[in-house]
């Protein structure tokens, strides 16, 4: 392995970190003359500037140790990166290539930038109090291995990282209905699905596969499903605790609901039952791929990803083929006026109704017809017998379709 004794490398950080806080004095003096000298105003204007902008660097946290990876001990050979980041920050705030320094060794040693940050000042280093996350980059894998709370300036830390194989994750599975040959509960404005590994720590992402037009301009969008919220399944209340009781004598049990965002959430998935994900870019006809990821594995290497579920949504205002049986049939591929009538009797909470993620096909009349609100109000009757008229996907009245959400740096 060729280590070093520790305490002859804990000399060697230590002076490290003296000539890091000398510099950092420097910074500080030079500062401070920039202030008391007398400058135009221009100039010193701009020492101001430069100062709020950027923060006031202090004495740097030094991180240093070996490294494993799937039990096999990195070298000053191999091609392993660690880096660090903070919330905040877009690029990261340290970096050590193995062998960059050969007085370390076949360790690491890793500078992470610490400042005092101003008001309104731009952020581009770790605070005290900050958690800084400590990733291992190697060949195309990026896997988070740390954390580390700044609780002080110019600490030098000792630590060991180890990088574990990227556990499986399984497939996702649609929700079904308890029907005859299990049909899948396919849906408007919600995609539905169990997920996750028990035990595990994962993500759900999102693709947008096959948009049509005007949304296939987010073709190839990637989300993640947010965390989930508990809604109720009355027509008229999205959420309450308790639940209000459904007219007709309905449960009033909820159902796990969850928006798209642009950062994973990570948990155990199955703790949830069925989650319900809706989203602007949930629309009728489109198709999506689902997957799982474990937080231990690398965002940025597909190979670590579950097998994708492909699921498609049914056409506009196409809820059910019929309401003879409990639950309500799959979709039949048109739109007729027992589709209207389904979700009439949603909103009057009339016994034997669908879903209410089947029957949730816009937002609310005072807010955006583009967002699933979780309730069932009178414009969802009047869109889907608009649809039964032959209006399509956006209909008359939604507004013009966002641009595809921009996410990461």
């Amino acid at each position: 392995m060729g280590r070093r004794p520790g305490r002859e490398l804990e000399l060697e950080l230590e002076l490290e970190s003296n000539k890091v806080n000398r510099t950092t004095s420097l910074n500080l003096e030079a500062v401070a003359m920039c202030q008391k000298a007398s400058l135009s105003v221009v100039v010193l204007s701009l020492c101001f500037l430069a100062e709020a902008r950027a923060g006031i660097p202090q004495p740097s946290v030094i991180l240093y140790g070996g490294i494993t990876i799937e039990e096999v001990p990195v070298t000053a050979e191999d091609d392993v990166t660690v880096v660090a980041h903070v919330d905040g920050v877009v690029d990261p705030i340290g970096s050590y290539t193995m062998g960059d320094d050969p007085a370390a060794g076949d360790l690491y040693v890793l500078q992470v930038r610490v400042e005092s940050l101003a008001d309104g000042g731009i952020k581009t280093g770790a605070e005290i109090g900050d958690t800084v996350w400590i990733h291992v980059q190697y060949d195309t894998s990026d896997r988070r291995a740390a954390e580390v709370v700044i609780t002080d300036r110019g600490m030098l830390i000792p630590l060991d990282l180890e990088v574990s194989a990227c556990p499986p994750s399984s497939q996702p599975a649609p929700e079904r209905l308890d029907l005859e040959f299990a049909p899948v509960s396919q849906k408007i404005r919600y995609l539905s699905f169990t997920a996750g590994d028990t035990g595990q720590s994962q993500a759900v992402r999102m693709t947008f596969t096959n948009m049509p037009s005007p949304y296939d301009t987010w073709n190839g969008v990637q989300l993640w499903v947010q965390e989930p919220q508990e809604y109720c399944e009355n027509a008229g209340v999205a959420q309450d605790d308790p639940c209000p009781d459904a007219v007709g004598g309905l449960p009033s049990t909820g159902f796990w609901g969850a928006d798209l965002g642009c950062d994973p959430y990570f948990t155990d998935w199955t703790l949830y039952d069925t989650v319900h994900v809706w989203n602007e870019g949930i629309v009728p006809d489109a198709t999506y791929d689902i997957q799982v990821v474990d937080e231990t594995c690398s965002l940025a290497a597909e190979e670590d990803y579950s097998p994708a579920l492909p699921m498609t949504q049914s056409a506009w205002s196409d809820l059910i083929s019929n309401c003879t049986t409990t639950p309500c049939g799959p979709p039949d591929g048109s739109t007729g006026i027992v589709d209207v009538t389904a979700v009439l009797d949603k909103w009057k909470n009339l016994p034997g109704n669908v879903q209410k993620v089947r029957a949730d096909i816009e937002g609310s009349p005072a807010g955006d017809h583009r967002v699933p609100d979780q309730a069932i109000n009178i414009t969802d009757v009047t869109y889907c017998l608009g649809a039964f008229l032959g209006d399509t996907y956006p209909a008359p009245g939604f507004p013009a379709p966002s641009d595809p959400p921009l996410c990461g740096p």
